[in-house]
């Protein structure tokens, strides 16, 4: 009899284990902390992704309405859209279509480290770059509608902190 009520209590509390594992799961929600850009750049010196989870990058971001990324070599001066910018909700489109380079600078980072980003599931097309280097793509980037080929494919995208710690 002893041997049995031993085995209950050790069934019981395997079963109570599982639950507080499955509870945990179901509950852990990850935590994000929004790391708002000014004037195109957001300090990310005082993230701490143990504590804070992941950065969201919103607020002002550089903007070139009408210019691809390797038209910026003689753009001028940007414009800031707060990020997420919606072309529809945008005062100054008379219609939610054409196409534009957001600029953000990364400081703080911790030098030479590998850092990844998520990229939500949008239809569109986009071409990523950090520190210069091609690090993502989605659909055809082009200046004529003609050419221009949208994706849904979410990603996650790997990049490098340079030497100073920026992206």
């Amino acid at each position: 009899m002893k041997h049995t009520q031993e085995k209950n209590l050790i069934v019981i509390f395997l079963i109570f284990c599982l639950l507080a594992f499955y509870a945990v799961l179901l509950f852990d929600v990850e935590k994000n902390t929004d790391f708002p850009a000014l004037s195109g750049s957001a300090d990310l010196s005082r993230w701490d992704p143990q504590e804070d989870g992941l950065a969201v990058l919103t607020g002002e971001w550089a903007y070139y309405r009408g210019l691809l990324s390797q038209d910026l070599v003689s753009a001028p001066q940007p414009e800031y859209r707060t990020v997420p910018h919606f072309w529809e909700e945008d005062p100054d489109f008379s219609q939610a279509k054409g196409f534009a380079t957001y600029v953000l600078t990364l400081t703080g980072l911790i030098p030479n480290k590998i850092y990844s980003m998520a990229l939500p599931d949008q239809v569109l097309s986009y071409t990523l770059t950090v520190n210069d280097s091609f690090v993502a793509a989605n659909g055809k980037v082009a200046k004529e509608k003609s050419s221009c080929i949208p994706e849904w494919d979410p990603q996650t995208a790997v990049f490098q902190a340079d030497k100073a710690g920026n992206a």
